[in-house]
């Protein structure tokens, strides 16, 4: 949004302040209402003059930043009436987004193909709204469990007609309705104990679901129970700060990796938070998913830093920073400050800081230009590789080559050599992310056994997965006897369940043995579809096995497994291209692999590299070559 448009909004606000009173949201008949009606005794809190008529001050400077994305299908009713009648059921996810895909599929094409729509409140609220709002807002602040929390982090993390760009809808009192009983469970009268609490009961009957294009209201959300992480997040917020615990959403752009995430914060005191949704990160121990460049808060007030940006003309700003945001990237992840100096300026006053997201540079930050092509961006997160961008005829152009900011906060130029060149081995194509790792070492200590009764009375060990296996592995099986069998059962390590997406059987002489059939643990047959991204669980302690009918007793010579897995390893006969960074991708050369990992050679020793799968696939990233591994 640039000055003009910017100062369009405002014009709008104070023309249907003169033409609509009754309507609008003015001093008058809007916020000054809310004052009289507190000063009159309607609330128990003992809320002073000044208190109210900083309200009314703070939603007047920052009320025309606000407004909802509408793109809602004429049948989205119907939907969530389904997705609420799927909650309640046994369904796995698998299960329960094959029924919603279904579900949405019905939606004409014409509609999911339209547009979203900006609606700003100035358009939309009317005053009794706004008080209604407020009231509610302040009835449940200052209470016995947030006495502590200023007027700031209520007027940002309470006080908000949206979470975020939700359509707007009145939603206070329902929530309120539904959530104030856990104020009975919580005898600690702690926000943190209150917040635990209510993210249990969300969690209980929330299902994860990204195959939807359309935004879902706050009221939505609580009756469908279904969406991604930013439906999740608004949920969660709206819900807390409906009986006033200062939920914040928090937003990043995986650096290195494809995707954004958003995700909740307590604030437990005013300088102080504590992140909700674990599953996601741990002070102690990082990121579980991908690294981070920058993470920004959600607010309910107009930074002026990011304004000035906005009305210099920086509306790429828009893709990664709301108008309405504070940097916390310190508050995660080691951080460091980002110096460089620009040698061929461009005419833009202002540069970009880009991380590799989505198969292409994305802007997380922006900042002015020095006198003397000097730039500083500031906490920025470490262990990430940064190119800053100018921008010239609205493209944006390298101003630098890629900086690796390591570590230890270093920064390290990444110059490709075109002397020096190697060859290098990869084994994949992708990050590879904890959890994947995690999936392959709760397969270690499993062990097939073979058999030729049913009952498996005559059961021999034949091999145990010892390693920590990444790609599709053969394990040799311990058959010196060189018997056959005709069962074959897979168990997990005690107290290890894991998840298995693939296994197949071999013969001395390579020769694949073909099953008969194959049972014991629900979606079994995931794990001989030949499709490396479905899978089944396994876990001893609840009976969960794979057993495996040959028809006849089979000799076994090896077993191939693979354990759940985001399959970016390098895959057998698809063709790879390799590219390094010289101010613009630079093809080294293309191959089709025949193993699971794959050769190049006249690789520029330094460079920055990006392998890419052109036979399948999307997920890509960004590397460099440390001591010959990646």
């Amino acid at each position: 949004m640039n000055r003009k448009v910017f100062l369009i909004i405002f014009l709008h606000w104070f023309v249907f302040i003169g033409c609509k009173q009754a309507q609008k949201p003015d001093e008058i008949h809007g916020l000054r209402w809310i004052k009289t009606e507190l000063i009159n005794g309607l609330f128990s809190n003992a809320l002073s003059d000044s208190i109210v008529q900083a309200v009314i001050s703070f939603q007047k400077e920052n009320f025309s930043i606000n407004y909802g994305i509408n793109k809602c299908p004429s049948n989205l009713s119907g939907i969530i009436k389904y997705s609420d009648s799927l909650i309640n059921l046994e369904l796995n996810n698998a299960e329960f987004n094959n029924l919603m895909s279904e579900k949405i599929a019905q939606i004409p094409i014409s509609e999911r193909l339209k547009k979203a729509r900006v609606v700003h409140d100035l358009d939309v609220l009317t005053s009794s709204q706004i008080s209604e709002n407020t009231k509610e807002a302040l009835s449940v602040w200052p209470n016995d469990w947030n006495r502590k929390i200023d007027f700031s982090v209520f007027s940002n993390y309470i006080l908000p007609f949206r979470a975020y760009h939700e359509p707007f809808e009145e939603w206070r009192d329902y929530y309120h309705k539904k959530y104030s009983s856990l104020y009975e469970l919580d005898t600690l009268r702690s926000i943190w104990t209150l917040t635990k609490l209510l993210e249990a009961k969300i969690d209980k009957n929330f299902r994860y679901y990204d195959g939807h294009s359309f935004f879902q209201t706050a009221l939505m959300l609580e009756k469908g129970k279904f969406g991604n992480c930013v439906d999740y997040a608004i949920r969660l917020a709206n819900a807390g700060r409906s009986i006033g615990l200062p939920i914040a959403i928090d937003k990043t752009i995986w650096a290195h990796a494809t995707g954004s995430h958003y995700w909740n914060v307590a604030y437990i005191t005013n300088d102080s938070t504590r992140v909700i949704n674990r599953d996601h990160f741990h002070r102690e121990r990082g990121w579980s998913y991908s690294k981070v460049g920058k993470i920004y808060r959600i607010t309910n007030e107009i930074n002026q830093e990011v304004l000035r940006k906005i009305e210099a003309g920086q509306d790429r700003i828009y893709g990664f920073r709301d108008i309405n945001s504070i940097d916390v990237t310190h508050e995660y992840v080691p951080v460091s400050d980002l110096h460089y100096t620009i040698t061929e300026r461009q005419k833009s006053e202002y540069a970009y800081l880009c991380i590799f997201n989505n198969l292409n540079w994305t802007p997380v930050a922006c900042e002015r230009i020095g006198e003397d092509g000097e730039i500083l961006f500031e906490n920025v997160g470490r262990d990430v590789v940064y190119q800053i961008m100018q921008e010239k005829n609205q493209q944006l152009i390298p101003a630098s080559q890629p900086l690796f900011v390591n570590k230890e906060g270093e920064i390290e130029h990444l110059e490709p050599s075109h002397e020096k060149r190697n060859a290098c081995r990869f084994n994949r194509k992708y990050i590879l992310k904890d959890r994947i790792v995690w999936f392959a070492q709760n397969m270690t200590g499993s062990c097939f056994i073979g058999a030729n009764i049913k009952s498996f009375q005559d059961a021999d060990t034949l091999c145990t997965v010892q390693d920590t296996i990444l790609s599709p592995t053969l394990i040799k099986v311990n058959n010196n006897q060189s018997k056959g069998y005709r069962y074959m059962k897979f168990i997990s390590s005690v107290n290890k369940p894991c998840d298995v997406a693939e296994i197949s059987f071999y013969k001395s002489t390579g020769e694949k043995v073909e099953l008969i059939e194959v049972n014991g643990t629900p979606q079994s047959e995931n794990a001989f579809d030949n499709d490396p991204l479905s899978y089944c669980n396994i876990s001893q302690s609840e009976g969960k096995e794979l057993i495996f009918d040959f028809g006849e007793p089979q000799e076994i010579s090896e077993v191939k497994v693979l354990p759940r897995s985001d399959v970016n390893y390098i895959r057998k006969n698809c063709k790879y291209a390799l590219f390094y960074w010289d101010y613009g991708w630079n093809l080294i050369d293309t191959k089709i692999a025949s193993k699971n990992y794959i050769d190049f050679d006249n690789v520029p020793e330094g460079s920055l590299l990006w392998l890419r799968n052109l036979t399948e696939g999307n997920e890509e990233s960004v590397f460099i070559m440390e001591n010959g591994k990646q």
